[in-house]
Order: C-alpha cells, then sequence, then structure tokens
C-alpha cells in the first residue's frame, strides 16, 4: 500500500512537472508571435499574444514586463501615430498597471519603478502628446519628501488613476502608495473610491489587511461601501457587499450596524445559514448571549446537516450552563462530523465542565490516538486524571504529550512534576 502511495505521488508529481513544461512551451509560442507581430507593427496583434502569455503563466512577471516594454517602444518609435489621443493614453495606463503588477508579483527589490518611469517619459517625449501631460500635476500636490523614484511611482499611479479613474487596481495600488509613504488622508481618499468601484473586500490586494490596522482607511471603506448601497451605483449587489460593510462596522465597534447588514445579507443569500453564524459571532462580540444563541439555532433550523451550526449551538448552550442541551448539540455535530477535531474536543471539554469526567476522558482518550497532532486533547486529558488523581495515567498521558512535542519545555517539566508525585503516593 506505502509503495502504491509513494509510485501515486511520484506521478503526480512527474505529470505536475510535465504540465508546467507544457505551459511554458505554449507561452513562448505565443511570446514568439507577439514578438513577429510587434515588429510587423502590428500593436493589436501584440497585446493580443501577449495577453495569452498572462493567461498561461499569471504568476510570472515577465509575462507582464514584456509587454509593458513593447507599450513603451511603440511610444518612442512612433508605432501609435495611427491610434487617437485617447487610444494612446489608454495605452500608457496599461501599461503602467502591467509594470505595477509584475513588481507586485516579483520578491521585494527584484524591480525598480525605472521601467514605469521609462513609459511617462515616452509618453512626454511624443510630439503628437506633447501638451497633453504635465508630470507635475499628477498629484493633489507635490510630496516634497519623496525621493525621485518614489515621485516617479507616484507619478505613474496617479497617471493611471487620471486615465482611467474607474479601475479599481489603480485606486487601490495609489492608497497603497499614499499609506506606505505615510500620507493617511490621501490614502483614505482612494481607498474610499475604490471601495465605490468594487465593494466586495475579499478581493482587495490591500485593503484587507488595513482596515483591520488603520482606523482612518477602514472609516474611509465604510464611506465607500455606503455610498454604493445608498447610490445604487453597482447593479446586481449580493450578499457580500453587506457582508464587507458588517466586517468593516465590527471593526468599528458599530455591533448595532453589523447585525443589520449581516440581515440584509441573509435576504441575499442562497446560504443564509452561513450568515446566521456571523450574525451569531457579532452578537457574541457584544456579550449578546441569547442574542447569538437564537442566531445559531436560526443557522441550524436552516440547514440541519451543517455541523458547524450545531457546534455553535452547543458552545454558546455551555457558555449559558445549560450543559444537558449543550451535550445534545455537540452531539448531533460529532454525528455530522465524526472525523473532525473540533466537534468531538468541545464535546469533551461540555462533558468535563458538566462533571460527566469519565465519558470525557473516553473520548479524550481516542482523540489522541486519532489527533495526535492537537496539544489540546492531551492537557485537558492529563488535567481530568489529575482531578480524579489517577496519577499513573496522568503521567502516561503526560509523557505522550511531551515525546509528541519534545520542542516544549514546558510539557517535559509537566512529566517531571506528575512522575514526583506519583512517586511520593507509592
Amino acid at each position: 500500500m506505502k509503495r502504491w502511495a509513494t509510485t501515486t505521488v511520484l506521478a503526480t508529481i512527474a505529470l505536475a512537472g510535465l504540465w508546467n513544461e507544457s505551459n511554458r512551451i505554449r507561452a513562448w509560442s505565443h511570446r514568439a508571435a507577439a514578438e513577429r507581430a510587434f515588429y510587423d507593427g502590428n500593436i493589436e496583434a501584440t497585446m493580443e499574444s501577449y495577453r495569452r502569455v498572462r493567461e498561461i503563466l499569471p504568476r510570472e512577471p515577465y509575462s507582464y514586463i514584456d509587454e509593458a516594454d513593447s507599450i513603451a517602444i511603440s511610444l518612442d518609435t512612433g508605432l501609435v501615430n495611427d491610434m487617437t489621443h485617447e487610444e494612446v493614453t489608454h495605452l500608457v495606463a496599461r501599461g503602467v498597471t502591467l509594470y505595477l503588477e509584475a513588481i507586485r508579483l516579483s520578491p521585494p527589490g527584484a524591480w525598480s519603478y525605472e521601467g514605469v518611469g521609462r513609459l511617462l517619459e515616452s509618453l512626454a517625449r511624443s510630439s503628437r502628446l506633447e501638451a497633453s501631460i504635465d508630470l507635475t500635476g499628477f498629484s493633489e500636490s507635490p510630496i516634497e519628501s519623496l525621493l525621485p523614484e518614489e515621485r516617479i511611482q507616484e507619478l505613474a499611479l496617479a497617471h493611471a488613476v487620471r486615465i482611467e479613474p474607474m479601475n479599481f487596481y489603480h485606486r487601490d495600488h495609489l492608497g497603497d502608495f499614499y499609506l506606505r509613504h505615510g500620507f493617511e488622508e490621501r490614502a483614505a481618499l482612494h481607498f474610499r473610491a475604490a471601495a465605490r468601484i468594487h465593494p466586495i473586500l475579499d478581493d482587495h490586494f490591500y485593503v484587507s489587511d488595513y482596515i483591520e490596522r488603520i482606523p482612518l482607511v477602514r472609516d474611509a471603506i465604510a464611506l465607500g461601501i455606503e455610498d454604493v448601497l445608498r447610490e445604487g451605483s453597482i447593479p446586481g449587489l449580493d450578499e457580500r457587499v453587506y457582508r464587507a460593510l458588517s466586517r468593516v462596522y465590527l471593526l468599528q465597534g458599530r455591533f448595532a450596524d453589523a447585525r443589520n447588514s449581516y440581515r440584509e445579507a441573509v435576504k441575499l443569500s442562497s446560504l443564509p445559514h452561513l450568515l446566521e453564524i456571523e450574525i451569531g459571532q457579532t452578537l457574541l462580540a457584544e456579550n449578546d448571549m441569547d442574542g447569538a444563541l437564537a442566531a445559531f439555532q436560526r443557522s441550524a433550523a436552516l440547514e440541519p446537516s451543517y455541523y458547524r451550526s450545531w457546534l455553535q449551538v452547543g458552545r454558546t448552550l455551555d457558555r449559558l450552563g445549560r450543559t444537558e442541551a449543550a451535550v445534545e448539540a455537540l452531539g448531533r455535530a460529532r454525528g455530522l462530523q465524526p472525523a473532525r477535531f473540533e466537534p468531538a474536543f468541545q464535546l469533551a471539554r461540555t462533558l468535563d465542565n458538566g462533571g460527566r469526567d469519565e465519558e470525557a476522558a473516553q473520548l479524550l482518550e481516542s482523540l489522541i490516538l486519532n489527533h495526535s497532532h492537537r496539544h489540546a486533547s492531551y492537557q485537558l486529558l492529563v488535567d481530568i486524571y489529575q482531578e480524579q488523581q489517577a496519577w499513573g495515567n496522568a503521567t502516561r498521558v503526560a509523557r505522550m504529550l511531551s515525546d509528541r512535542f519534545p520542542q516544549e519545555a514546558i510539557f517535559k517539566q509537566q512529566v517531571e512534576r506528575l512522575e514526583a508525585i506519583r512517586e511520593g503516593k507509592r
């Protein structure tokens, strides 16, 4: 059986390698086609071939750099002379975005913003567009403290925003730039605009982290999503918008608003039982145990086969001191997912809390065998055996815990302490 499993793994690795190699061959074929089209002066065909390269190798920085470089060269060599002013300016915005994406996908320091600067300089040198671009006028006002390369980056980002103000990624990149350089108010303006364009936080590159750490950004995102909901500016809104707003409200401490937003999400959701769990967790944050329990029970009623609903019901009942009802709910959760650690461990802990330590110990003995990497079950079992003064069993389990996690000195010290107690009892 082990030999078969090893062979299967090796075959899978080999197939993955062949697949990757096949993709690279296809990508090089499209790259060669792009180069031929470029030398023939066919910009549209060049862009299309490079787009196919990016589809095949979306995590490869050169997939973006090659096209961006071709745009810059086109500007310098006059290949865009047949394009309209609007087409050229959009082409430049595309080049800026491609350079920035390559930088984002690369290790820190692998690329500078020199390519972005070249692109802007090429645009500025173009005689047809000489008057269309002012390299000093892209930001609200010049930031004197920026280094030259940082200034080029700001100009590039701001130029992309000016050309495509409703492009989420341009706004997001510029907001991130200002935030990293300490200009939070400017960052907030662009993050608010980004949230208006695309108000689903799960998809944000930068915002998801920043809303948790920086109140000013948090407030800007909330305002942007509120703008969208108030104006109805995005057709086909789904529950993710309300969930995103609820998340921000929670971080702001606006629990009532978070609840209301979640309830709006429930109305739109195809999976309302999941949202009822989020409502319950919001109520737990307010220490409204009864309200949370009601939300978790609604979740269980909506989808009785979803074990997490019953798990949350059981946990909340346990916190309310309703042990028997908690055991029943947790038993249902475990029955739905008997192989999972979480329902079984929570059931064992609840049994112990309710004075049913023998049942808890029996369940934990199976857990330490089937989930040997979860130290919490060992420790709870050691504690139960100590309370029972079953020093032999306590020492046995403590030794298993120490052997499983030899790097943890505290577990070794526990074994020594229990062995000393056991010897003293003889």
